[in-house]
């Protein structure tokens, strides 16, 4: 694995509100209409909205649950606690229905974006991520949407989201009628853009001109991306593996610790931070977990170790490993991928979308 320059054009920070991404002025020149960008992930959808701090370029990203329910009449959410880490707490009425997409919609008939086709509902999940991010006063927008890719059928899948969203949107709030307009849209497979992240962050980087491989290892799903030297995405050979994204290990961990729910948010918690216990609630005593994270470590990393050795193509000369996923199991799978160029992105977690919106920008 490459030692990569040290010319950063892109800096984060943290903190419980959201993620703030400054940018080097030398990137781009903010649009005057609102650029927003989407990665519409299986289990979250990282929402960035491009604007200005302190006079320079930046990102604000929001991560919310991708849930999406409609709740029943006379009914009224619950309002989350200050220390829920879940910024997506919003309702919109769309067609004379009231939908929400936060942990309180995950209880009334949620329809996540867990499983099956990601393009269903769009243009609801795209008017809660607006609404999230305060738009809705009938602005024009350039919007960047990454989808969770079916190999073979992304071309169906672009045409589908261009549709559904060539119309004006319209919704209603508690504090009254929204409106916006989608002016630029750029649809993309999800992982697409890991590709393009070294090269806008790090001056010195070289474009690349050689087949390339984006590995998303995200909660629900690993997405295999190839793109050609062009930067045109590979539909025919690219591949989408839905249940084997980190959901897989947790189940293998609790499976092998004698754990009732894997998706237990503790349980996940305790994992990656490799406590050497966990305590379910209503449980008398802690369990060890330790061994049974290290034996589902082994069998999670073999595992999509073997699904992208069967799916790469010899010609793959970079690959890049992003996604959540990439934290934990990133720098294990580097020796066992194609190519001179191997490397984890910066920053896998939010590298898509923060890449998405800088060459959206570009392009505009």
């Amino acid at each position: 694995m490459k030692t990569l320059p040290t010319d950063q054009r892109i800096t984060r920070f943290d903190t419980q509100d959201g993620t703030t991404i400054s940018l080097d002025p030398k990137l781009l020149i903010v649009p005057s209409d609102p650029v927003v960008a989407i990665d519409n992930g299986s289990l979250w959808q990282k929402i960035a909205l491009l604007g200005e701090l302190a006079g320079n370029p930046a990102l604000a990203i929001q991560r919310s649950l991708n849930y999406l329910a409609e709740l029943p009449r006379g009914k009224s959410r619950v309002k989350p606690s200050r220390q829920s880490a879940v910024k997506g707490n919003v309702e919109i009425t769309y067609r004379g229905k009231t939908y929400t997409s936060d942990r309180k919609g995950a209880s009334l008939n949620a329809q996540s974006g867990l499983h099956g086709d990601k393009t269903d509902n769009l243009k609801l999940r795209v008017i809660l991520a607006l609404e999230q991010l305060g738009l809705g006063n009938g602005e024009d927008i350039h919007l960047s949407l990454s989808l969770f890719f079916t190999p073979g059928n992304f071309k169906a899948q672009e045409s589908a989201a261009k549709k559904a969203l060539s119309q004006s949107l319209t919704w209603s709030t508690p504090q009254g009628r929204k409106s916006a307009t989608i002016k630029t849209l750029q649809v993309t497979p999800e992982g697409y853009h890991l590709g393009c992240y070294r090269q806008l962050a790090i001056a010195e980087s070289k474009p690349n001109d050689s087949w390339q491989a984006c590995y998303d290892i995200g909660y629900r799903t690993l997405l295999c991306d190839f793109i050609d030297p062009d930067g045109f995405f590979d539909d025919n050979r690219s591949q989408s593996f839905d249940g084997k994204g980190t959901s897989l290990y947790y189940e293998w961990v609790a499976e092998e610790a004698g754990i009732d729910d894997p998706e237990d948010p503790q349980f996940i918690t305790a994992v990656n931070n490799g406590e050497e216990y966990y305590q379910p609630q209503g449980e008398p005593e802690p369990i060890p977990i330790a061994d049974a994270i290290d034996t589902a470590h082994e069998w999670y990393l073999g595992e999509i170790s073997e699904l992208i050795t069967d799916c790469t193509p010899p010609e793959i000369e970079t690959s890049i490993v992003g996604g959540g996923g990439a934290f934990r199991f990133g720098r294990d799978l580097i020796p066992t991928l194609r190519g001179s160029d191997r490397y984890v992105v910066e920053h896998p977690d939010l590298a898509n979308v923060i890449a998405q919106t800088i060459t959206l920008a570009q392009e505009l």
